[in-house]
């Protein structure tokens, strides 16, 4: 099967796409701004904005998201740590090519650790909890 050509964006195309991958202004409001580039670079990965084996350049990054270096370095960081960027000494950061089975193995795991986390709450939770839960969802949602 033939592999389609991805669409490289330019400057002012990539920025249209920053707004809808970037956590919503209120809650950035408590966010570290390495956190902030990281859920935006993140999500701008799994969404196909950026592209497999596409260079991640920290002074481009920066400019676009509005933040110095140093964030952007840490996400990239992170990002490697999820496995969704591949770092190169001499080369730099790039986007990690993603098989089918990489993901499936990805999603394997992410299931089992949501049905642990579902059950050691059930486990732990107290009966002030559910009321707290439901203030915190109110004051989010």
């Amino acid at each position: 099967m033939p592999e389609q050509k991805k669409k490289k964006y330019n400057e002012k195309e990539f920025l249209s796409v920053i707004p809808d991958a970037m956590p919503a202004l209120d809650d950035q409001q408590s966010i570290p701004l390495r956190e902030t580039a990281f859920l935006t670079l993140r999500k701008l990965i799994l969404t196909g904005k950026l592209h497999p084996g596409e260079r991640l350049t920290e002074v481009r990054l920066g400019k676009i998201l509005g933040t110095s270096r140093t964030p952007i370095r840490e996400a990239i960081r992170k990002l490697e740590l999820e496995g969704l960027v591949t770092i190169t000494p001499g080369s730099g950061a790039r986007v990690a090519r993603i098989t089918e089975e990489d993901l499936q193995d990805v999603m394997e795991v992410r299931s089992a650790l949501d049905q642990l986390c579902a059950s050691l709450a059930c486990r732990r939770i107290t009966p002030e909890d559910p009321r707290i839960l439901r203030v915190q969802h109110t004051v989010r949602g």
